[in-house]
């Protein structure tokens, strides 16, 4: 038989990559009525005393973001997924970085680094390898990591199964993942940032628009 995995999940503000904690913990129906309300909110997944998975949500920009943790707990790799069309989460960026040391800080911008953009219109995507030299091509993406379907409130494992979390495999297959509250006490205290811990990615806001359509402008 398979064998289950026990994973808990904390609903929080973000997460601290210096302390390498949750920040901002808060209980699952105030996560609710944020997800309800389309406001950003954090889901922490740990089994074994580990972080293994970070989702970022924030519905009202169509964003579901998704960090994977290494053996250290720092981030490793990350996916960005936007909601292009209703129920359905579209592939965007996918990053990968390998740390030269243990106590390396996450992101170090000399080391290994692997990034892929997709293309909404395509089904390729921009790949780009930064190892001390610059990597650059193109590459068919299947159609089944190109695109998620949106799950319902703590369907959490819908985005990160057993393998991505670090599950092996057993004799009866990828086993079972069993979601369970974490011990986290809601932080009653916390209050948000001025600036918060994280944002979804936006584009940048078209500047000057008035003065483009003014004859005599210039830059």
């Amino acid at each position: 038989m398979a064998e289950a995995s026990a994973v808990e999940v904390t609903y929080c503000a973000g997460w601290d990559p210096g302390s390498r904690k949750p920040v901002g913990v808060m209980g699952v129906e105030g996560a609710r009525k944020r997800d309800s309300a389309g406001e950003p909110y954090a889901v922490l997944l740990t089994a074994d005393a580990r972080p293994r998975a970070l989702l970022q949500i924030d519905w009202g920009r169509h964003y579901l973001g998704l960090f994977l943790f290494d053996e250290h707990g720092r981030r490793d790799r990350a996916y960005d997924y936007r909601e292009l069309e209703p129920g359905l989460l579209d592939l965007r960026h996918y990053e990968q970085w390998r740390y030269a040391s243990a106590d390396e800080p996450e992101f170090p911008e000399r080391d290994w680094h692997f990034t892929l953009t997709a293309r909404p219109d395509s089904d390729t995507a921009d790949v780009q390898l930064d190892h001390g030299g610059l990597f650059q091509t193109s590459h068919d993406i299947p159609e089944r990591h190109r695109t998620l379907r949106r799950a319902p409130f703590g369907d959490w494992t819908a985005y990160a199964d057993g393998r991505m979390l670090g599950f092996k495999r057993s004799a009866g297959g990828a086993g079972d993942v069993t979601l369970v509250p974490a011990r986290h006490k809601e932080d009653q205290g916390h209050r948000e940032a001025a600036t918060p811990l994280w944002r979804a990615p936006s584009g940048l806001r078209p500047r000057h628009l008035e003065a483009l359509f003014t004859p005599g402008s210039r830059f």
